[in-house]
């Protein structure tokens, strides 16, 4: 391959949230002119309304998934398994995930449909070894990281500007509320749970995930169901990146969130509400053996949750260790995420990597 052709690069998203964990890699790229950008997307876009990529500002042409197949290019990169083809004539197919929930949804033999794997820590690697997908050396594994949370993890998240943004009242600690998609706490007790915190002498900050804000995936409107019970020191946050909001929340309150896992380069204390349901679902692949919902405090009811998070704000380093432990073996030297990735973009495309973007 010619080192002046141009690469031309495919990246699918199914949900915003999926964009937010590469865009500090693609804003490394962006500049290079010899980058030809494609982004695909479902066929119905986001909330039926719109490309799910027009939501944020990306260079190239957006397709659908159903039309992306229709050109050849030299890498795909997608941060879900697919559930049909939408590149099948790219030369290369990685594999970047989008984030280690403790459902573990990615140890599934899908893996093996992709060249690269962009793995996010030693624990991911570790149980695709242990349930057989794949081998401890095999060469498609890249060790990179979660690019998301490097200014998280080198504390480059301006909180000041985010508490006067968000008008938190800065004599109470903030607790944020972030369930999952599909089958999370907000379906269950999660409104119930906002109503108790409300009463209780907090900044409440509520981020729904994306799947809960998707009308085709519901049959409540979550965030209007929310937003209802905003006010005071209660902020519902609409954006699809939760990475600021991690910074600057005392205690974190979730359900299986991959959420919950970045919360742990805070060192602060999770608390879980618990969801049986999405357990008996997931059960084959919900961690229960190694972190999970180890590193917080499950409860299963209303009363549970205020003593839980009343405890947490007073003892805040207890499972300190624990959290410490996890998020060494969850993510891989958290801060440097972005860099390698972006040089082993460049490697595998055959192309130098330009000063700007080292």
């Amino acid at each position: 391959m010619a080192e002046n052709a141009h690469r031309r690069l495919l990246y699918h998203a199914v949900l915003p949230h999926h964009y937010v964990f590469f865009r500090p890699v693609y804003e490394r790229l962006a500049e290079d002119e010899r980058l030809e950008w494609y982004w695909s997307a479902n066929l119905l876009g986001w909330r039926l309304k719109k490309h799910v990529l027009d939501l944020f500002p990306v260079k190239g042409k957006k397709v659908s998934s159903l039309l992306s197949g229709a050109r050849s290019y030299d890498m795909l990169l997608a941060p879900v398994y697919l559930k049909f083809d939408v590149a099948p004539r790219a030369r290369l197919r990685v594999q970047v995930f989008h984030g280690v929930a403790i459902t573990n949804c990615f140890l599934k033999a899908d893996i093996n449909d992709y060249d690269k794997f962009f793995m996010i820590g030693p624990y991911m690697v570790r149980r695709l070894v242990e349930k057989g997908f794949l081998r401890e050396d095999d060469p498609r594994i890249e060790m990179i990281g979660m690019p998301k949370l490097d200014r998280l993890a080198r504390g480059e998240i301006d909180t000041e500007a985010v508490r006067e943004e968000l008008e938190l009242d800065p004599e109470v600690p903030v607790v944020l509320y972030a369930p999952s998609g599909t089958y999370s706490s907000i379906t269950t007790n999660g409104l119930g749970a906002i109503e108790r915190l409300q009463q209780m002498p907090i900044n409440l900050l509520i981020k729904l995930h994306d799947t809960s804000l998707d009308f085709r995936r519901n049959k409540k409107d979550w965030l209007a169901q929310v937003k209802q019970r905003a006010g005071g020191q209660v902020r519902v946050v609409e954006g699809f990146d939760i990475v600021p909001y991690l910074a600057v929340a005392d205690v974190m309150i979730s359900d299986f969130s991959s959420a919950a896992n970045e919360f742990l380069l805070r060192d602060r204390p999770l608390v879980f509400l618990a969801t049986p349901e999405k357990y008996e679902i997931n059960k084959e692949r919900w961690d229960t053996e190694v972190w999970g919902q180890k590193t917080g405090v499950v409860v299963n009811s209303l009363d549970e949750l205020e003593a839980a998070v009343e405890d947490a704000l007073a003892q805040p380093e207890r499972m300190s260790e624990i959290r410490r432990a996890a998020a060494a073996d969850i993510f891989y030297q958290p801060g440097t995420a972005t860099e390698r990735a972006v040089d082993k973009i460049y490697h595998l495309l055959e192309l130098e990597t330009p000063v700007a973007a080292a």
